[in-house]
């Protein structure tokens, strides 16, 4: 009796949402994938800069951190932070690259 005394509609539906929005990892998924692509067209370009991989690299980072937050199923969460560790390497490489552009 106390619960349904209690009972509000409008914080139900708040609640329903914000689940919804934590759940939905589209919008990084795609920004992970415009990093990609900007990645592979920077690495292609003849005056490839460093300084702009590993700025490509570090969004991809935060991106993939933002995913291991989202994500509660243990291995989709496992992928995301392998992404971490593998962008992690890959900056690391980058950093001691010299570049001649």
């Amino acid at each position: 009796k106390d619960i349904i005394e209690k009972y509000d509609e409008n914080r139900l539906d708040q609640e329903i949402t914000h689940l919804a929005m934590k759940a939905d990892v589209s919008e990084e998924l795609e920004r992970i994938d415009f990093h990609l692509q900007s990645i592979k067209k920077e690495l292609n370009n003849k005056n490839s800069s460093g300084k702009k991989i590993d700025f490509i690299l570090q969004e991809l980072f935060r991106e993939s951190n933002t995913l291991t937050v989202k994500l509660d199923e243990p291995e989709t969460k496992n992928i995301a932070l392998e992404i971490k560790v593998l962008v992690e390497e890959m900056r690391e490489q980058i950093q001691n690259i010299e570049w001649d552009g």
